[in-house]
């Protein structure tokens, strides 16, 4: 959805944000979608704020040195923004270039200039009535939360909205000058003490009361709250949102992500179900796509399908319900449709176009059904709040068809209210909607969006482009969290080297984290050896790892056992010295008959008759224990047998599956945080195989780094029903990266 839109703002209206937490962000961001609609606007500030780089993009306009009004007209004219000020200053603010993952739709440089006076605002206003006035009209300092000063906020009289702004990584914080500006006010307005934690429903009230978010509010000026959101995909609290619109002086709550792609959405007070219609999302989904070559509804994306990527989407929406519409390959698609307030319903006549899936939806709609909005599953781009804005349009406009305009692209999305069902089922072939769209402009209405949000797949190399971006965004939005990552757990094959073979940049990996003070263990799955032959290997390597900060799976699969079994219980084991002396360690009686349990480890000097004796212990009745699953372990050459062909071999000897102690199980994750005294939500694992590594991090509930230096690809990482929330070449790409987020580069 658009700013403009979801704040509400019409021609002439004068917005003032107050508050913390991206106002300056905001404040450009409106006034460069207006100015690209073509809209008169100005950037204006009442405050001190930054002042613009100078380019070709904004022109600043000082009230005490020019004609306010006609400097503004004259920049409009020019295509340029015109970013209103009082006067220029002698301070600066080192600290505005701190990465905050914002984006900056302006550059900014770290000079402050005075803000004008609200009257001069007026002035402006009451010269260019037409004109949309955007006005920051208080200081945060770079804070995420606050309460105004005696002096603030500088609101014009002028004033027809008034937005406190909030950002939600405020949740969870103290009230300390940390995070929040002026945290002695927030905690009179709280009656809390300092220092206290900050919930949802502290944050309603600080925006909300009268000498914090609403200070300055009076009868006939609109109060629109907006939330912005540490991550894009973060989710609002509903307490959050639920106790700022029981103020009966807020009108809407606008949700806002103001990193790459930035997106804002308006959440309204809902309507009593009674005293609305049903709005139907359909998904269509029955295509053959023979210009891919296989089904595109059951492409990998995202970490699921590309058509459970789009049901999501629908079911994260406004619409009450959804009908998918499937046709070729609907069997196996169906199994993956089956979710609360989903139905399914078959095309048999998919072959002969888009226009017969859309007459099997209306088939399947409630008789109340007031209208469907439909989707197709090949755009993976589309929001919930794509969505959400096609609705509003509808009702807000009454029209009973809205297709979506996305520059030049005008079509689906689309939303078709009941009055026209008739006629759409006369429409026919592969025809869809277009017809109607394209027909009696008067009855049809247009829900802006970014064009890029619009691609679709239809070819092979639209599906990797696809891919590749959902990348590079997710990249760009998980960068951020490595700021509150303090524990790292940490692999050692194909992560730290292959065989022997120390992979590059790992010395200078380790000093990064010692320089931080981020604690790490290394845990491998590999349990040929003790964690001081480990810790040997590693110095040879050039790097200093003591013992004890190295878990083997063999030493979890010894912890895990002791948990169950008594000391002196009689174990088998295949397995090489790091695996014994692990069990043997752990009180445990390693022998060949008599055993509680078969424990099996990568052993290099494997022979038939181990594995056959092991085989008939299990087949005994002895537990079947296996310290990891991988298949495979890399070395300098390529990449060999590993402990996961020794169990396969076994399992079907015996008929009976082992019970897997190292990852993809969580257990070694488990107690490599115990060892760390490490909570997960600051823990991070770093690993080089997906379908341990990574799903074991997963698993554990942990922030999961892949590096490509070992099994796993690119390629599989990208269409992996498990990915990583980052993905770098090696350890050394990582900790430059990471050190730049410190940083703030």
């Amino acid at each position: 959805m658009r700013f403009a839109h979801a704040i509400g703002l019409q021609r002439g209206d004068v917005l003032a944000l107050v508050g913390a937490g991206g106002k300056t962000t905001l404040t450009a961001l409106l006034g460069l979608e207006l100015l690209a609609r073509g809209e008169p606007v100005a950037c204006c500030a009442t405050t001190m704020t930054l002042l613009p780089a100078p380019g070709a993009r904004v022109r600043v306009v000082f009230t005490n040195r020019e004609d306010a009004a006609a400097a503004i007209r004259d920049a409009l004219e020019s295509g340029q923004l015109p970013w209103v000020a009082g006067e220029p200053s002698s301070q600066r603010d080192p600290a505005c270039h701190a990465r905050d993952g914002m984006v900056r739709p302006l550059a900014l440089t770290d000079a402050k200039v005075v803000g004008a006076a609200p009257a001069d605002i007026d002035r402006i206003h009451a010269a260019l009535p037409d004109a949309t006035l955007i006005v920051e009209a208080d200081g945060a300092r770079h804070r995420w939360l606050k309460a105004p000063a005696d002096y603030e906020p500088q609101l014009p009289a002028s004033t027809t909205i008034l937005s406190p702004v909030a950002h939600l990584g405020i949740l969870g914080k103290p009230l300390t000058e940390e995070f929040v500006h002026r945290p002695e006010r927030v905690a009179r307005i709280l009656d809390a003490p300092m220092g206290t934690i900050l919930t949802p429903q502290m944050v309603a009230a600080v925006l909300t009361h009268p000498e914090g978010g609403l200070k300055g509010w009076r009868p006939g000026l609109r109060a629109v709250p907006i939330l912005t959101l540490p991550d894009a995909g973060f989710a609002t609290p509903d307490a959050l949102v639920q106790a700022l619109l029981e103020n009966s002086q807020v009108s809407h709550v606008v949700v806002a992500w103001l990193g790459e792609t930035p997106w804002a959405r308006a959440i309204h007070r809902p309507a009593p179900r009674e005293s609305r219609k049903p709005v139907v999302g359909v998904l269509l989904a029955a295509g053959g796509s023979s210009r891919l070559g296989r089904p595109k509804q059951l492409l990998p994306f995202g970490g699921t399908t590309l058509v459970e990527h789009a049901l999501d989407i629908l079911l994260r929406s406004p619409v009450d319900e959804v009908v998918v519409v499937l046709g070729a390959h609907a069997e196996e698609i169906a199994q993956r449709m089956q979710k609360p307030r989903v139905r399914v319903v078959l095309n048999p006549r998919w072959e002969q176009g888009q226009s017969t899936s859309l007459h099997a939806a209306l088939d399947a709609l409630p008789p109340d059904c007031a209208a469907m909005v439909f989707v197709p599953c090949d755009m993976p781009w589309i929001s919930p709040e794509l969505i959400a804005e096609i609705i509003a349009t509808w009702r807000r406009t009454g029209k009973p068809l809205v297709a979506t305009l996305g520059g030049e692209v005008r079509g689906i999305p689309a939303l078709i209210a009941r009055e026209i069902f008739a006629e759409l089922k006369t429409i026919p072939g592969d025809q869809g909607c277009r017809v109607l769209i394209r027909g009696d402009s008067a009855r049809v209405a247009h829900a802006h969006a970014d064009p890029r949000l619009l691609a679709d797949i239809d070819t092979p190399e639209q599906y990797q482009a696809a891919l590749e971006e959902y990348h590079r965004r997710r990249q760009g939005e998980q960068m951020q969290h490595l700021k509150s990552i303090r524990n790292l757990i940490v692999d050692m094959d194909g992560v730290l080297y292959r065989g022997d073979a120390p992979i590059p940049g790992i010395v200078p990996f380790f000093r990064f984290l010692r320089q931080n003070r981020i604690r790490f263990l290394l845990a491998t799955n590999n349990s040929t050896l003790t964690p001081q032959e480990y810790s040997e290997k590693m110095a040879r390597m050039g790097v200093d790892i003591p013992p004890e900060s190295i878990l083997t799976s063999g030493l979890a699969a010894a912890d895990y056992l002791a948990a169950r079994y008594p000391k002196g219980t009689r174990v088998h084991v295949i397995g090489e010295t790091g695996l014994r002396q692990a069990l043997a360690s752990a009180g445990f009686v390693l022998a060949d008959e008599d055993v509680a349990a078969v424990v099996v480890g990568m052993d290099r000097q494997v022979t038939f008759e181990k594995l056959a004796r092991a085989t008939l212990l299990i087949r005994a009745g002895a537990l079947f224990v296996g310290t990891n699953p991988d298949k495979t372990l890399p070395v300098p050459e390529g990449e060999i047998p590993g402990n996961g062909a020794l169990l396969a071999l076994l399992e079907a000897a015996s008929g009976v599956q082992p019970l897997v102690i190292g990852k993809p199980e969580k257990h070694l994750y488990e107690i490599a945080m115990r060892r760390l005294g490490a909570p997960k939500e600051t823990t991070a694992a770093l690993g080089d195989r997906l379908e341990t590594d990574i799903l074991g991090a997963q698993r554990a509930g942990l922030f999961s780094i892949m590096v490509l230096s070992g099994v796993s690809t690119r390629e599989q990482a990208l269409t992996s029903p498990h990915p990583p929330n980052l993905i770098f070449q090696d350890v050394g790409e990582l900790a430059e990266a990471w050190r730049a987020v410190l940083d703030g580069a």
